[in-house]
Order: C-alpha cells, then sequence, then structure tokens
C-alpha cells in the first residue's frame, strides 16, 4: 500500500483533534496485529547475529560474544571491523546474520558512509532476499541521539553499568521480534508536535478578549482588574494534563467564564478560520481579578500517551526531554509571532499554586506590553 487516508476532526479541542493522535493510532493497531504466517520470510540465516564494531570496541565485543556462547543453546555469532577487514567481508557476514548488533560509542570514526548505505539497504528496502535486516543498537556512554536516523525506530539497548544487557541482546536474537516492538525509541518527537500545533491551529486563534470583556461587564479601566491580549498555553512539565482548569481554594479560584466563540477572519486576501477557546476568570483573596484565554496545551497528551504506550516505549527520561525539548521550541516559534503577545507559553509543575504563580505574573507582564504600545 503506498498511501492509507486518515480522517479526523480537527475543531475538536481535545487529544482527539491532533493528527499526531490519529497518527499514533494508526501506528498501534499496525504494529500489534499478528504478522500472516504465510508472508514471513523463510531465509535460512548461516548465523544468529553479527557484531558490528571499531577496533577501538573490540575488548566489548569479545565480552558479548564470550557472554553468549556461555548460554546452553549457543547461538552462531558473526563478527565484523570495518576497519580491519575488507568492505565484501563485512557486507557479507551482515547479509548472512539475521540480527545485527551495532556497537555505538564516542569511538565512531569506522562508521563510514558504505556502512551506513550497507545497512541502510536492509532497512528501507529489504533488498536482502526480501527479508529486512534488524539491527539492534548496542549504546556505549552515548544518548539514544546518537543512532542513526534510518534505524532510530528500531530496538536498542543500553550498557548500563551493573545490568545485564548481554542477556536483554541473546533474548532479542533468540526470535523475540514481538517484544522487539515494545522497546522502539522514538527521536524528535517534539519537533512533528511543534510544528503541526502552530501552522494548524496557533496561527489561526486569534483571541477577541476585549470583546469578550464587554460581553461580560468588565470594566477594564478598574484597577483590580487584569487581562491578557492573547492566549495562554500551558505546558505540564511532568507530562499531566489535567480534565479542567477550575480552581477552587481560600486563597483564589479560577472560573470557567465561558468561550471565545470560533469565527472566520480576513488574512492576506484569504478568510481563515479562528478557533474557540475558553475563557477565565482568576479571582484572588484581595479582590484582584485576572481574565486570560487559555488551555492546556493537548500535544502533551499525545507525548502521555506515547509514553504509556507499549508499543511506542517512549521511556520516562525520554519523554521530559520531549516535553522540554516542545516547550523551548514553542517559545521561539511564538515570540517571533506579534512579538509573543498573540500567544504566551507557561511552564507550569503540575501544582495549582504554581499554575496561579505563572499565569498571574504573565498577565502583568502583559499588562506592561500594552502600556508601551499606547
Amino acid at each position: 500500500m503506498l498511501y492509507e487516508l486518515i480522517t479526523y476532526n480537527d475543531e475538536d479541542k481535545t487529544e482527539e483533534g491532533l493528527p499526531s493522535t490519529h497518527i499514533l493510532k494508526h501506528f498501534h493497531k499496525e504494529f500489534t496485529e499478528d504478522r500472516d504466517e504465510e508472508t514471513k520470510s523463510h531465509k535460512k540465516y548461516r548465523y544468529d547475529v553479527c557484531l558490528l564494531y571499531g577496533k577501538d570496541d573490540e575488548n566489548k565485543a569479545q565480552f558479548i560474544r564470550h557472554t553468549l556462547m556461555a548460554k546452553q543453546d549457543k547461538p552462531r555469532i558473526a563478527e565484523a571491523c570495518p576497519d580491519q577487514v575488507s568492505i565484501a567481508e563485512v557486507t557479507e557476514q551482515v547479509k548472512d546474520s539475521k540480527w545485527v548488533v551495532l556497537l555505538l560509542s564516542k569511538n565512531q570514526k569506522w562508521f563510514e558512509f558504505w556502512i551506513v548505505e550497507l545497512l541502510c539497504s536492509g532497512v528501507e528496502t529489504g533488498e536482502f532476499e526480501s527479508q529486512d535486516i534488524c539491527v539492534l543498537p548496542l549504546l556505549y556512554n552515548v544518548e539514544p541521539e546518537s543512532i542513526p536516523s534510518f534505524i532510530r525506530w528500531l530496538t536498542y539497548i543500553e550498557a548500563k553499568q551493573g545490568e545485564d544487557f548481554v542477556e536483554r541482546i541473546y533474548e532479542i536474537i533468540k526470535g523475540q521480534r514481538v517484544a522487539l516492538r515494545t522497546q522502539s525509541p522514538v527521536g524528535n518527537v517534539h519537533e512533528g508536535l511543534v510544528w503541526g500545533f502552530v501552522v494548524n491551529y496557533l496561527r489561526s486563534c486569534f483571541t477577541r478578549i476585549k470583546e469578550k470583556l464587554h460581553q461580560l461587564g468588565v470594566k477594564t479601566s478598574d484597577r483590580q482588574n487584569h487581562y491578557h491580549t492573547g492566549l495562554l498555553e500551558l505546558v505540564p512539565q511532568n507530562c499531566e494534563v489535567p480534565a479542567r482548569m477550575d480552581i477552587i481554594t481560600d486563597q483564589y479560584k479560577i472560573e470557567n467564564m465561558g468561550r471565545i466563540e470560533a469565527t472566520k477572519k480576513q488574512q492576506q486576501q484569504k478568510v481563515v478560520r479562528v478557533f474557540a477557546c475558553n475563557f477565565y476568570k482568576l479571582t484572588k483573596k484581595d479582590g484582584n481579578c485576572y481574565y486570560f484565554a487559555g488551555e492546556f496545551a493537548t500535544p502533551i497528551r499525545t507525548l502521555h500517551g506515547m509514553g504509556a504506550s507499549v508499543i511506542c516505549g517512549l521511556t520516562a527520561d525520554k519523554m521530559k526531554k520531549e516535553v522540554i525539548n516542545f516547550t523551548d521550541k514553542l517559545e521561539r516559534i511564538m515570540k517571533k509571532e506579534h512579538d509573543g503577545q498573540n500567544c504566551a507559553i507557561i511552564r507550569v509543575n503540575g501544582e495549582n499554586q504554581n499554575l496561579v504563580d505563572e499565569v498571574i505574573k504573565e498577565i502583568h507582564e502583559n499588562e506592561f506590553w500594552q502600556k508601551s504600545q499606547q
């Protein structure tokens, strides 16, 4: 199949309105369906695994080899050291192996273009007699980001001190192909989420704050009334997105004052949709009121879902990094949009008091900006 059509309602304000949510569901479906036994390749391999490494990592490779050979069911092992043997020999060893354990460390001078091409041909085209080559990166003191992009979506193992990582290698090469998919690491997820969020939503979310304040009968001249001119996007750094923003305590309360409804706007000689958003009133015990259009950034729900998914395998640490990268990237983009006043990105840590403090701080900064424009 060359393509598949995925349809969804992009005006839905939940994660169901995000293209990434439906892509993730499709990915989950595709990779959990049982393979048709009749379509499986029956190629016979000379080796169970090929250890592919550089000269500086020879001791590590020998340790893996000896540990695997000590197993009762001894796997058939090939070795290929590109900076010590010929291209033809490396190619032959790789093609004759069901798995390739790719040792990646800070010593990667041996990783030349022809190796990339060799591995890529198996991964992307299944050139080796219609059988996809299975590459298993083994990381020694390097980040997952160092894995070449064309194999990023396959399993990797970190050779952490005190962990029997060779046992994990053994489990995989002995045929645990379904288990492999449960470990699939993802890379740079935030890039797609950020740009999709900005282009498909934030650039078309022009809030009409003053109009809403007028409808509610709020006197903007009253010194106890404060408001933000743009949309506040709250990004929970712990990846937990509450279902509601309404909060009531002894010190303050946040009330949902209704919605700024969707409309249409003339922009650059064409009519574009303007999305709806919720409008809130934050009241402090001292009588000060803060009005703002706000919401939790829905792409964070997608990251949380990928972290919970046994298919995507986004680890807790990786998820936190992706949230930080998402927030940083979103801030940089939106600061270029209308001096950053059309949309403000607010980092919150999951605590109500922190949320209130950050919202009030942002509204005060926006008020200062408003005065500078007069």
